[in-house]
């Protein structure tokens, strides 16, 4: 997880995510410099299955997800944004689904929560039946049609070593570890909800698809360079 002034919705998310967990599991936090009560808030958890560090400048969401992703140990990974709410159930079905399958990525679909308590369906799900159409997955992103988020992930532990380090022209980890697994054709949807994601005006994906027609077409360049520079590890084993 990378936080950073998320201390309106974190202990309803970390509290979500503590009661699916083993003993030996962890949750990796990183944050980004927060200058609210973040962190605090994390520390008042006290569980040793919670292991925090702080960036003394702010790097990004990035950078942040991908020194997260470093400090983890453990065989599978799930990401985490600072502000959703775990479905219960979501941690067994996922884990033992990416298992069973084989594969390095399994992604899994969540309703939406609005400021008002309004709660629908995502209007981009993601479907079982895509999961092996591996070069329509990544046309889908690069239409900007994608369903696609982070949040919504688990990794195995293997696909780092395609993923890391992430390159610093790379603006959305969800994108780049997604393009990965595509490529590398170990990529799993399930029809499934297994959280639910808060919409507010602070959400990045949501100020990312505003960008200006100039960041559009240079998000598509960035797009041919993370598959030109992922082929590329690919093959090199």
């Amino acid at each position: 997880m990378a936080t950073y002034n998320g201390e309106k919705y974190i202990k309803e998310q970390l509290t979500s995510i503590l009661e699916q967990l083993d003993e030996t599991d962890e949750v990796i936090i990183v944050d980004d410099a927060s200058s609210d009560q973040t962190v605090q808030i994390i520390h008042q958890f006290e569980d040793n299955r919670i292991k925090c560090t702080k960036n003394a400048d702010n790097l990004g969401h990035v950078a942040t997800f991908a020194k997260a992703l470093s400090l983890s140990s453990n065989e599978y990974i799930f990401l985490s944004d600072q502000d959703d709410i775990w479905i219960t159930g979501r941690v067994a079905l996922m884990q033992e689904t990416l298992a069973q399958s084989k594969t390095m990525v399994l992604s899994s679909n969540f309703n939406l929560l609005y400021p008002d308590g309004r709660m629908q369906d995502s209007d981009e799900p993601i479907y079982s039946k895509n999961s092996t159409t591996y070069v329509q997955n990544l046309a889908r992103i690069f239409r900007g049609k994608s369903g696609y988020y982070g949040c919504s992930m688990v990794l195995h532990r293997s696909l780092l070593n395609y993923i890391l380090p992430i390159p610093s022209y790379v603006e959305a980890h969800d994108f780049w570890i997604i393009f990965a697994a595509n490529l590398l054709k170990s990529n799993m949807h399930i029809d499934q909800v297994t959280f639910t994601r808060r919409i507010h005006p602070n959400n990045l994906s949501r100020i990312i698809t505003r960008r200006s027609l100039f960041k559009k077409i240079k998000a598509r360049f960035f797009f041919v360079r993370s598959l030109i520079e992922l082929h590329n590890r690919i093959q090199t084993g």
